[in-house]
């Protein structure tokens, strides 16, 4: 990345008040494949979101909980 790039976007940073590392993470559990046909399948699960700054003594709660259904046409 140019000087000029990451000027701009410890700047961006600055503005925002964002403050510290950050992270997303995404957990995919209860994944259930099953095909419907030849070329197709349906896929069922939850995926769980993990996020914010990282604590040394505990970790941080889910930031969100979401089915998921994926089916082909």
């Amino acid at each position: 990345m140019s000087g000029v790039l990451v000027k701009a976007a410890l700047e961006a940073v600055r503005q925002l008040g964002i403050s510290g590392v950050k992270a997303v993470r995404h957990l995919i559990t209860n994944l259930y494949v099953a095909s419907s046909s030849e070329r197709c399948a349906t896929v069922l699960g939850i995926v769980i979101f993990y996020g914010g700054a990282p604590s040394k003594h505990q970790s941080n709660p889910p930031m969100m909980v979401a089915d998921f259904i994926n089916e082909c046409d």
